[in-house]
């Protein structure tokens, strides 16, 4: 099994610490899937209308849609715009690994100093450090750290991002269940410690965004979310987005001074005058927590304002939905990569039904 998802994730170039414009553009004709897995970068979206037959379809799979431009664009245009910024977040649905293939391409082309991941426990960051320090190879970092007991998709459906990272410092924003469980009662602001304000975890959020919040956790449970459980669920997900954009800003910081570059200072503090090249760092996530308006984005603005930060979010697409529009919902990012979805996938609510 490992091979048969090695060789469609094969696209990059690359237990120590268990913490245990109103008018409506139609789409246009993307990369089919089976192109995207044998090379990404091989055929760019074609800049034309999908034919006819197509229009009440799904978008084809590949298309890359700039959401502010209202536009398709090709692969290299979107790893070339993501490659002029400081912080990159990459989204995907965590057992599609197509998703990871895209993902271990980006990160090859961008060459970031440092990759944080949602999926890395931030107790195992020293561990997997050492590990590497001693040869430690990258497809064995997962079983170094414990990767079959932390309740994520098979490991080797993300080998090939690790892979891929070879040359940047790696970081983890997984927090203990006893965090989540402190935010769940306490609410994230005193589990997140003295910075809290400056975050923005003290502040009340307005009802708009404690909706969609809800409705970006719900979309992972089964079932609706008791009324008594509604606070307790969003103050765990303020927490994971801020430290998710913690662990973003700890690889970039590390990777700036492990590669020896002084090119890391905030613009603040860059000579008015000085051209500015990026020292990029990505975050890999779940879409909901790459999203503009209520993700990691928004924790990233209050904490590090000089840098820039470009998202990519990667959606499913679904029948009787061909358009922009009809992903509306879903867009809360600078890109979307669109994909068919995994298919045979079980529901994992099947066997929860009453009765």
């Amino acid at each position: 099994m490992a091979s048969a998802i090695f060789k469609l994730a094969g696209l990059a170039t690359a237990c120590l610490l268990s913490a245990c414009a109103s008018e409506r553009v139609p789409f246009v004709v993307g990369v089919e899937e089976e192109a995207m897995v044998k090379a990404i970068p091989a055929a760019a979206v074609a800049d034309r209308p999908a034919p006819p037959e197509r229009r009440g379809a799904p978008p084809p799979a590949g298309t890359i849609w700039d959401v502010a431009g209202q536009r398709s664009i090709s692969p290299e245009m979107l790893r070339d715009r993501l490659g002029r910024a400081d912080l990159v977040v990459l989204g995907a649905v965590q057992d599609n690994a197509l998703h990871h293939a895209r993902h271990s391409w980006l990160i090859a082309g961008l060459d970031p100093v440092g990759v944080a991941f949602q999926t890395v426990p931030e107790a195992s960051e020293r561990g997997i450090a050492a590990f590497r320090d001693g040869g430690g190879a990258a497809a064995e970092i997962g079983p170094a750290i414990g990767w079959s007991r932390l309740g994520w998709p098979d490991w080797a459906l993300y080998v090939p991002v690790f892979e891929a990272s070879a040359n940047a410092v790696i970081t983890g924003g997984r927090q203990s269940r006893a965090a989540i469980v402190g935010a769940e009662r306490q609410g994230a602001a005193p589990v997140y410690g003295p910075r809290a304000d400056a975050v923005g975890l003290s502040a009340a959020l307005p009802e708009d965004a404690l909706q969609a919040l809800e409705r970006s956790a719900s979309a992972t449970r089964c079932g609706p979310i008791p009324a008594e459980q509604r606070r307790g669920l969003i103050e765990a997900e303020r927490l994971r987005n801020a430290r998710f954009a913690d662990a973003l800003l700890r690889a970039r910081a590390r990777g700036i001074v492990a590669r020896g570059t002084g090119s890391g200072m905030n613009a603040v503090e860059r000579p008015e005058r000085a051209p500015r090249t990026p020292v990029r760092a990505v975050l890999m996530t779940a879409n909901r927590y790459a999203r503009t308006d209520i993700g990691v984005p928004t924790y990233l603005a209050r904490l590090a304002p000089a840098l820039e930060v470009r998202v990519l979010g990667q959606v499913e697409t679904a029948e009787g939905a061909p358009r922009p529009d009809d992903y509306a919902e879903a867009l809360p990012y600078d890109y979307v990569w669109f994909s068919a979805p995994v298919e045979g996938r079980a529901d994992p609510c099947a066997g929860l039904a009453s009765g």
